[in-house]
């Protein structure tokens, strides 16, 4: 899709109009899941856009308007766009600024190889039209996840914002990747570093629970291991709305159809290492970087651009917002969709949302 580009929209009287679209409602859970079991999803998109020219119509050229339409996308809609309030197939974020994980980049660099895996097809798609100047990278979370599957060190931060923006210029050269002075990626880092104590005792307590998480559980053990969660979570000062408890409880409450939002985000096994939980703990501190950068700036917001669909669902089942800034982070609103835990019953998932609702006061 190119920068500018317009709609051509049939009013309800016959008459068409040609529509600048300025911004595109969010996708929900529902269209994620809908665009990733289709080999062609047609989705239902609602837009926000300028009134550029009409043919019979009363319109006026600059007059904003709201318009709908049914779109069919030839190809997989990855990476995905998580925007706040849901996600879009990633060229529909307008303006098109993006925060890039380290699975986005790690897509890129292997676009620049001779030999491209069928995988990277629709990834190749979705990049094709943006070869911009209009579009704006920042290779934050990709630094901040760091290489070595731990929180890197200062050297590795700033060398790490350096590696994104060169791999991401070899495939998009006339792209704007943000630049970090030493200035800035220092208070980039100390932000990271305010996560550290919180992340440590998130590790430990996934390391002791996953064990537990393996295998689908039964149903006679299911309250059982709950409690499990919940007194594992508190022997490692880990509050319950933390989002890594949300995951594990996903995982807890899987269904026997698909595998479960936490499952496919915190990769539970026996032999559960602290590295395992750096990586799902790292995914989900994007998720907060997103939300957190979209509430400070509103006005300049980043879509989180992810290869990962468990971590685009995580986003959408919770419909994550900062709310006000607090020492060393922000507060969270969020919602529980029932897609987290599948196996329990609109009265289950009340009683269990009240349980962590209480837990919060």
């Amino acid at each position: 899709m190119p920068d500018d580009f317009y709609v051509q929209v049939t009013n309800p009287n016959g008459t068409t109009a040609k529509v600048r679209p300025v911004e595109f409602r969010p996708l929900t859970l529902d269209d994620l899941c809908v665009s990733l079991g289709e080999v062609q999803p047609s989705l239902q998109m609602a837009f926000r856009g300028v009134l550029d020219g009409t043919a019979g119509s009363n319109g006026a050229i600059g007059t904003n308007v709201e318009c709908t339409m049914s779109v069919t996308l030839d190809r997989s809609p990855r990476p995905f766009a998580l925007v706040q309030g849901g996600w879009l197939p990633f060229s529909f974020v307008l303006p098109r600024r993006y925060f890039v994980d380290r699975n986005v980049v790690s897509k890129l660099k292997g676009l620049t190889c001779t030999t491209q895996r069928e995988s990277d097809a629709s990834f190749v798609w979705w990049m094709e039209p943006l070869r911009s100047d209009q579009l704006v990278l920042n290779p934050l979370p990709f630094a901040w996840e760091g290489a070595k599957r731990r929180l890197p060190s200062f050297l590795e931060f700033e060398r790490g914002l350096e590696e994104g923006r060169e791999e991401i210029l070899k495939v998009l050269p006339n792209a704007t990747v943000i630049v970090f002075d030493h200035a800035n990626a220092k208070v980039a880092f100390d932000q990271l570093g305010k996560f550290a104590r919180r992340e440590e005792r998130q590790a430990l307590f996934l390391i002791e629970i996953a064990t537990q998480l393996c295998d689908p559980v039964a149903k006679k053990d299911l309250d059982r291991i709950k409690t499990d969660v919940f007194t594992t979570a508190q022997k490692h000062q880990v509050g319950r709305s933390s989002f890594v408890v949300f995951a594990a409880l996903s995982v807890l409450y899987e269904s026997n159809e698909q595998k479960s939002i936490g499952r496919g985000l915190l990769k539970p096994a026996a032999a559960y290492t602290h590295a395992d939980a750096y990586n799902a703990i790292s995914d989900i501190r994007n998720l907060e970087l997103a939300a957190m950068t979209n509430a400070a700036l509103p006005n300049s917001k980043f879509a989180l651009a992810t290869d990962d669909i468990f971590l685009a669902k995580l986003w959408c089942a919770l419909g994550l917002r900062a709310t006000n800034p607090i020492p060393g982070g922000w507060n969270f609103d969020f919602s529980l969709d029932s897609a987290l835990f599948a196996r329990l019953s609109d009265e289950q998932l009340l009683s269990l949302s009240r349980e962590l609702a209480e837990a919060m006061h």
